[in-house]
């Protein structure tokens, strides 16, 4: 009769045992780099469209990266047990990452609409079929991101709002490729920017009602 020994005990423990906050560091891992890569696509590709949308969307990628990227340090830092000198542990630090992320987000928005705005006295062409396919390649990733994202949003308040970041780009995609068909049918060129100032705008309200 075989008698369970350690190795058993820890084979049993490794099937049944979660850690969430070891799931939530791999996905932000791979969010991080998927964000990174898709801000090279949309830059580059809103540049052949001349799209101030999908440069605005891009913007917006780099933005999430960079709190993806603070995300991932505050959870690491959060790990850490108290000590006599921080009696709470270091879990205020995700709070502060939190909050420092929804203020990146209303500060790269005001410079997009301020942007969009000398769009209006300053319209150009733009490509409407490479804004298309930008866009689609975009949201496929956004929604990737969103559900690497949403588990771990239910136990960290910086991860919820990594969360939200990547839901909101999401919508923003789903936005700027209206636009861009609009443009194919249509020429209606000034709907670029009109989705910049739209999203921003959004963008600004999103933390606000929160």
């Amino acid at each position: 009769m075989h008698r369970p020994d350690h190795n058993d005990h820890k084979h049993l423990h490794s099937h049944h045992h979660f850690d969430p906050a070891h799931t939530s560091e791999k996905a932000l891992v791979y969010a991080v780099t998927a964000n990174m890569s898709l801000t090279g696509v949309q830059v580059i590709g809103g540049l052949f469209a001349g799209s101030l949308a999908v440069i605005a969307d891009a913007m917006h990628n780099f933005g999430d990266a960079c709190i993806l990227i603070l995300a991932l340090f505050a959870l690491k830092i959060g790990q850490r047990p108290a000590d006599s000198t921080r009696t709470f542990g270091y879990k205020r630090a995700e709070n502060v990452a939190a909050l420092v992320s929804l203020t990146a987000l209303c500060m790269i928005s005001l410079f997009l609409i301020v942007e969009a705005l000398g769009r209006f006295f300053y319209p150009r062409e733009v490509e409407g079929w490479i804004m298309v396919a930008v866009t689609v390649f975009a949201l496929a990733v956004d929604l990737w991101t969103v559900w690497l994202t949403h588990k771990g949003a239910a136990f960290s308040s910086n991860i919820h709002a990594a969360f939200l970041h990547n839901l909101f780009d999401a919508l923003a995609s789903i936005g700027v490729l209206c636009g861009g068909i609009l443009i194919i049918l249509f020429q209606w060129y000034w709907i670029d920017t009109l989705i910049t100032i739209l999203v921003a705008s959004y963008a600004i309200y999103l933390p606000s009602s929160q």
